[in-house]
């Protein structure tokens, strides 16, 4: 029992290890940086829009 224990452990502390050593590029989260702005100035664009401008509020009945 004690030997799967330790077993484990070790498992778990190579892959915590492994990970924490992956590489982040910087491009990566410029181009996520840039992507989010992207979205949303779209979104404002598309909220502050007036597609008819020639609206009758009267003839809303």
């Amino acid at each position: 029992m004690r030997k799967l224990f330790v077993f484990l452990c070790y498992s778990v502390a190579l892959l915590l290890f492994v990970t924490a050593c992956k590489e982040t590029g910087a491009d990566d989260t410029t181009n996520f940086k840039d992507s989010a702005v992207e979205h949303g100035e779209e979104f404002i664009k598309e909220l502050y829009t007036v597609d008819e401008l020639n609206f009758d509020f009267e003839d809303t009945d």
